[in-house]
């Protein structure tokens, strides 16, 4: 699961060249925005948003807080929001919701899957 995001999301941006960018954010048909976190020479946090338009403003809905690993070629998702709540993978006191941390990245994989499969 973890492998297939990362080929998923390359498909949608080349993550060596995101991650050498000086760019912040790439925005993709208008509604798909990838924007930077953080970075490192091997890792990359991102934020990945499917925008809509609602009362003339334009809302992030969903949106994934990604890790990306360069060197292991793998992505994680480690918390999700949509118009429902925030659900986030790790706590801040270390522990860590496996539950979410699997059903966010099988619902990643579809997503970009759909995402991809819509352009």
């Amino acid at each position: 699961m973890y492998f297939d995001s990362y080929k998923l999301l390359n498909s949608f941006v080349d993550l060596y060249k995101l991650n050498q960018s000086e760019t912040t954010y790439k925005q993709i048909d208008g509604k798909l925005r990838f924007q930077i976190i953080e970075k490192t020479s091997i890792e990359i946090i991102i934020s990945i948003a499917k925008y809509r338009e609602e009362n003339g403003d334009m809302i992030a809905d969903p949106e994934f807080i990604i890790k990306v690993n360069l060197d292991k070629k793998f992505v994680e998702a480690i918390s999700y929001q949509d118009q429902f709540g925030f659900r986030p993978v790790y706590f801040t006191d270390g522990t860590i919701d496996i539950e979410a941390r699997y059903e966010i990245n099988s619902y990643l994989k579809s997503w970009l899957t759909m995402q991809l499969d819509t352009q």
